[in-house]
């Protein structure tokens, strides 16, 4: 959250950023999938009147970042994007607005550079990035679990693993890490580094010994 005197625009839900006033009322209301909404208080950021510690909320030369969402300028544009893909809202220096759902000047392709004021703790990533590849836990509504190894510059899978201790090879453009919008794409999956080891949410990769590295779920199957 980030708060102006009498006004705080806080991320309510991971899909939900809002725009408040301290007399409760709610001036906007920005979704995940591109749509704006008015005065619901049941989503006020100040429905929880503690602002709380920082967390994953700062401020760069091109955009404000709070948690899964961005307020960003691109040319004479300032955009309100989610992290999976779509602008709620362009303002133009014009003076006029244009709101989403849309694609275009999304805030995400900002690059991240130095913080100038508050602080990136607290930020979730969803994915391994490793250069052009993504490994990215996918598909919230399969009945399986899926971790998926892909590319970003083709849009390819190479392959998924499945919680039942099977993978689909590629190529494939299926449940691709790279995905922000679709059914099958990434999920909600917060990242934990631990001993010759890197859990993404209920998958774990791991070196088992000198000569093993293992792909698990947390059923056990591997």
């Amino acid at each position: 959250a980030v708060q102006i005197r009498d006004w705080r625009i806080r991320q309510v839900r991971f899909d939900l950023l809002s725009v408040t006033n301290e007399n409760g009322n709610v001036s906007r209301i920005f979704r995940s999938d591109g749509t704006v909404h008015g005065n619901n208080k049941s989503y006020g950021g100040y429905v929880t009147a503690d602002l709380g510690e920082p967390a994953c909320a700062y401020l760069t030369s091109s955009f404000l970042q709070i948690g899964d969402w961005r307020f960003g300028e691109i040319t004479d544009h300032l955009s309100v994007t989610h992290k999976y893909g779509k602008t709620a809202m362009i303002y133009r220096d014009d003076g006029t607005i244009h709101p989403g759902p849309r694609t275009d000047y999304n805030a995400w392709t900002l690059v991240d550079d130095e913080v100038l004021a508050g602080t990136k703790e607290g930020c979730h990533e969803d994915y391994l990035p490793i250069g052009d590849w993504g490994i990215a836990r996918t598909c919230e509504t399969c009945s399986f679990s899926r971790l998926s190894i892909s590319s970003q510059a083709h849009g390819q899978t190479s392959q998924v693993f499945r919680d039942d201790g099977t993978y689909q090879p590629g190529p494939s453009t299926d449940f691709n890490a790279f995905d922000l919008t679709g059914e099958q794409g990434v999920t909600r999956a917060s990242i934990v580094y631990g001993d010759k080891a890197v859990q993404i949410r209920d998958w774990r990769i791991r070196q088992v010994d000198s000569n093993h590295l293992s792909v698990t779920n947390e059923n056990g199957n591997v």
